[in-house]
């Protein structure tokens, strides 16, 4: 049972850092976009929006990450007191 609990708690770790990762892909595709219209480079810009994309999704499976991971705290603190 005690090598579940450190899975339960590296999942929220896990989710804290994609969060982080997918904001920094997320920006990083924020600037490529902006230089591609800057230069007029339609394939930079568009490669820049992928990234926003990609971004997004990694930041959202972080927070999905995160809420799994605070569910099954609730549920072990709910198992606790009865």
């Amino acid at each position: 049972m005690d090598r579940d609990r450190d899975d339960d708690t590296d999942l929220g770790a896990r989710g804290e850092k994609n969060k982080a990762k997918g904001n920094l892909e997320h920006a990083t595709g924020k600037a490529q976009e902006g230089f591609g219209k800057l230069t007029g480079q339609k394939d930079v810009e568009a490669k820049g929006r992928a990234r926003q994309a990609k971004g997004k999704a990694q930041n959202l499976g972080g927070r999905v990450q995160e809420g799994v991971d605070d569910m099954l705290d609730k549920a072990r603190d709910d198992d606790r007191d009865e």
